[in-house]
This record gives C-alpha cells, structure tokens and sequence, in this order.
C-alpha cells in the first residue's frame, strides 16, 4: 500500500532537521521485526477496501443468518487486544451477554443495534460505538451491508459494568467540535500543542478509545506502553521509526503501534485528528 520510501528518507532528514511538525499519541505500535527492532504495522489501502478480505462465510450460523469476512491484521503479544476490519451483507446475529468488549468504526453501509426494552438505533458510515462486555440484544446489519474496522478487548476476570449501553462515538465529537482546549503534550520533549476527548474506558483502566487532535510538531517516544491502533480522520502524520525509515498517514489509513515502539512521531502542517483504539497490556503499569 505504500511505496514511497525513497520520498520518506528524504521527508525524515527535512523532519529532523527543521523540527517540522509532529505527533505521536501516547501508545504503541505493532511488533513486527526482530525482538528489539518493534516497527508500527501499515494497513494496506487493498485491506481496507476489501480487495484482499476472501469469500463471505456464514458468521456463527447458529445465531446468525450474517455472511462476513474480515481480517484480523493484529494480535498483541499477550491476546487480550486485537484490531480488524470485518465486511458483512444484510442479516442479524442475537447476542445473550457480549463476552468481550469491542469498539467499532464504520467505514461503509451501516447497523442497527436493538437491545430489550430499548428504541432500535442504527449508526451509519463516519460514526463508531463501543459494545460493552454483557451487552445483549441484536445486531442487523440492514440493505447495504457493512464495512467497519475494530478493536476487541478480552478479559475474563473483568466485571460486568452496572452501564452496558452502547457508547456512540459521535460525528459532532469526531469532527473536533466538541473538544476542551488545546494543550501542551509532554512539553519535556514535544513542541506539539493538542486536545482530546475520550470516549470510553474499561472499568480497569486496560482499554478504551480517544479522538486525539494536534498541531504541526513533532515528540520522540521510547519503549511505548500501549497498543494502538490509530485511524486518521484529518490531516496527516508521519511515524519515523528507530532505524529512520519514514511513513506517511493520510486521511483514511490506518496503522498499529505495538506496545515497545520506539521512535518520532510528526504532525504535519496542516495538523491531524485520529481515532485511537488503545489497550495497555496486563502486565503494563
């Protein structure tokens, strides 16, 4: 999906050398290398089209009359996080109890959530939810079908929380509009000025999901304590690698930092906001 490395050698020395713009969430990214060489993980532009994803299959048929295909492109290095893209055509699946958590964002089509005793919702394309662990209803998938990419987080020692509603990631929040002020990120060694909002977090604090927005600058990070997978929904950024190899991330891509990742982050001119899936690894601090 990416073949622009000799323009990126040439874009890390200029990133470098004018402290250009910059970011770097407080995450991880994938681990991919060698033991000590942890790289971020590009997803290619034929993953997220859906061009690489297979046949349709049926989904769990014995609740379900879905037909999906998806693509697990991480695992972290202990199984309790994993990030995918997922394709389904029209159909339902009833789910007792949800056994995990899992936060989705729509890429394409749409779905519709109807929990007992609750007025049936349906999200579309540009919207994501959090489905709790314990939540129970059914999940359709109306004429159209659904394209979305996700992050699940398995635990079974954590509780079932008193609140399993689903948790709307909204277009208003996604778009910036309704963010706190913009802020210092670590100023010991970033210039980068920046805001969030999160929108959920597991009750032990392990995983949860934030829109995180910057100015140009750029930080270094050693040895990051999370995974992440990051989703540009405007601007662009550039993840530098340890070893100097470069790569860029327009609006629309997708890549995973593995908890480890050293390495610079950079916010480019016209700045970035992104979605991050982030999950800090049980034995993580």
């Amino acid at each position: 999906m990416f073949n622009i490395f000799t323009h990126l050698t040439k874009l890390n020395f200029f990133i470098r050398s004018i402290c250009a713009l910059a970011f770097l969430l407080s995450s991880s990214m994938i681990s991919y290398a060698q033991e000590n060489d942890i790289v971020q993980l590009r997803i290619p532009n034929s993953v997220l089209a859906g061009e690489t994803l297979g046949d349709f299959a049926p989904y769990n048929s014995e609740i379900s009359d879905l037909m999906v295909r998806e693509n697990v492109f991480y695992k972290s290095s202990d199984g309790g996080y994993s990030a995918g893209i997922w394709e389904s055509k029209t159909g339902s699946v009833e789910i007792d109890n949800f056994p995990i958590t899992e936060i989705i964002y729509i890429l394409e089509g749409s779905a519709m959530l109807n929990a007992p005793g609750k007025v049936p919702i349906a999200y579309s394309a540009g919207e994501g939810i959090v489905i709790p662990k314990g939540w129970s209803g059914t999940f359709t998938v109306p004429q159209g079908g659904l394209k979305m990419i996700y992050s699940n987080y398995t635990n079974d020692d954590l509780g079932i929380a008193d609140n399993t509603e689903i948790v709307l990631l909204d277009r208003d929040t996604l778009a910036g509009k309704r963010f706190a002020e913009f802020r210092p990120f670590d100023p010991d060694v970033s210039d980068i000025i920046a805001r969030d909002h999160e929108f959920y977090r597991t009750t032990d604090d392990k995983y949860g999901v934030d829109v995180w927005e910057a100015q140009p600058g750029q930080v270094p990070f050693a040895d990051l304590g999370y995974d992440e997978m990051i989703y540009v929904l405007e601007g662009n950024m550039t993840f530098v690698n340890r070893d100097g190899n470069a790569q860029i991330y327009g609006e629309g891509k997708v890549v995973v930092l593995p908890s480890g990742w050293s390495g610079t982050g950079v916010v480019s001119t016209n700045g970035a906001r992104v979605l991050i899936f982030w999950y800090r690894h049980a034995s993580g601090e």
